[in-house]
């Protein structure tokens, strides 16, 4: 799924989305990538695989949000 395509998909749901439609719809797609994150994280690891290694991901933000993601994971284990 790519990032870009779920924020436009939110924010074209309203013919003129205000300000706050837009950063809900933001915040919805967040929410919605780590989740997935998440689920992909956890999945792996009950199968024994490594995490997903940050270069997998092309979109910079997504890079961002995944390197992110990995840290708070190592942060919350120690």
């Amino acid at each position: 799924m790519q990032f870009q395509e779920l924020k436009r998909m939110l924010i074209l749901s309203s013919d003129q989305p205000t300000q706050e439609e837009i950063k809900k719809a933001q915040e919805a797609g967040l929410q919605e990538v780590i989740r997935n994150m998440e689920e992909d994280y956890n999945k792996r690891e009950k199968l024994g695989l490594e995490p997903r290694i940050v270069k997998d991901f092309k979109n910079k933000e997504l890079k961002k949000m995944y390197k992110n993601f990995l840290q708070s994971k190592v942060l919350n284990r120690n």
